[in-house]
């Protein structure tokens, strides 16, 4: 099976463990992304083409949105939204018309797609191709792009066939998006292997910082700063990192939100922008850790947030839950016996 696989550079992560399984299957794999992941893909054995690089011009818009909010002292409400899904859909159109000729040439018997790539799933439906979009946003922002543009989009929105579901049961349940059908996946933590040897020797609580360009990321080092910890910060690799760390801090991200999830360690999320205020919201309700808003970020908050999920079981605990959750989801390999049957 001619599998085409397409993505933004920045959600490559949540793709790779189930490209691999296809390769690794038999299945003739291709990637198309930008130019920043193609010569890493080729070394991997990928074959790739670089046709997204347009739909990224649009992501300094979308993150100008989420800035002019002040990075939303609470949960963004429907304008915000609106206003930056609006500077998401020349990126949408962009994927889409970008694909086509390619897609008509290469003829793919399946194509796979992240969340912020949803101009491939258009491309598949022009052509009669089955797509399977994999949940890049944890708890299915997709369904909430289509009810923020209502009109804008609705000449070229279409549905994948199916959707490979990340999130484990018992997390954001009342908050996912119900409206394509479902498959469950297990997430995997992935990283482009580096040859990096990383050492984990402490002999205190580890705290792992991975803020990306948040701009609280001062006042979080100054928060630990006056605590009992070890902190880990500046280190991308999380398939090797989280196994070994205490708690995480991060910006709410789905990557990372999945990744603390597989391997049960408390997290504290800052959320700033798109998906993350969802994901910190399922955290707190979950009781998988504490979510602090932007503007209430400050060193004693930090101090605070990270102490309590140090000192408390409660939140080990309830993550330990979800990690078992996780644990008990089909695999990627399994999930290819799947796609092999559309």
């Amino acid at each position: 099976m001619q599998v085409l696989f397409t993505t933004l550079p920045g959600h490559l992560h949540q793709l790779m463990p189930l490209a691999e399984a296809m390769r690794d299957a038999g299945h003739d794999v291709t990637f198309a992304s930008g130019d920043r992941v193609t010569p890493p893909l080729r070394e991997l054995g990928f074959q790739t083409v670089a046709v997204l690089n347009r739909a990224l011009e649009s992501t300094p818009a979308q993150e100008a949105v989420w800035a002019a909010a002040g990075g939303a002292a609470e949960m963004p409400g429907p304008e915000v939204i609106a206003e930056a899904v609006t500077a998401a859909a020349h990126a949408i159109r962009t994927v889409y018309f970008e694909l086509l000729p390619f897609v008509a040439q290469v003829q793919p018997d399946l194509i796979v797609y992240e969340d912020a790539t949803i101009g491939a799933g258009l491309t598949a439906a022009e052509h009669g191709v089955p797509s399977v979009a994999v949940s890049s946003f944890l708890l299915g922002t997709p369904g909430l792009l289509h009810t923020a543009t209502g009109d804008e989009l609705a000449a070229l929105w279409t549905d994948p066939k199916l959707r490979l579901d990340t999130r484990p049961p018992g997390f954001g349940d009342d908050l996912v998006d119900v409206s394509v059908p479902r498959l469950p996946m297990r997430p995997v933590a992935w990283d482009m292997p580096d040859g990096e040897v990383l050492s984990f020797a402490h002999q205190r609580p580890l705290v792992y910082v991975t803020l990306g360009e948040h701009d609280r990321l001062r006042a979080v080092i100054d928060g630990l700063a006056g605590l009992p910890v070890d902190v880990l910060a500046g280190v991308d690799r999380q398939d090797v990192v989280l196994p070994h760390v205490d708690v995480v801090i991060h910006q709410g991200d789905s990557r990372t939100t999945t990744g603390c999830l597989a391997h049960g360690v408390p997290q504290l999320a800052l959320p700033r922008m798109a998906d993350q205020f969802q994901n910190a919201l399922a955290i707190d309700l979950a009781g998988a850790g504490i979510s602090i808003q932007y503007e209430e970020v400050t060193t004693q908050t930090v101090a605070d947030a990270v102490r309590e999920l140090l000192d408390s079981e409660t939140y080990l605990a309830a993550s330990a839950k979800l990690r078992e959750a996780v644990a008990a989801m089909p695999s990627p390999e399994e999930t290819v016996m799947s796609l092999e049957a559309l």
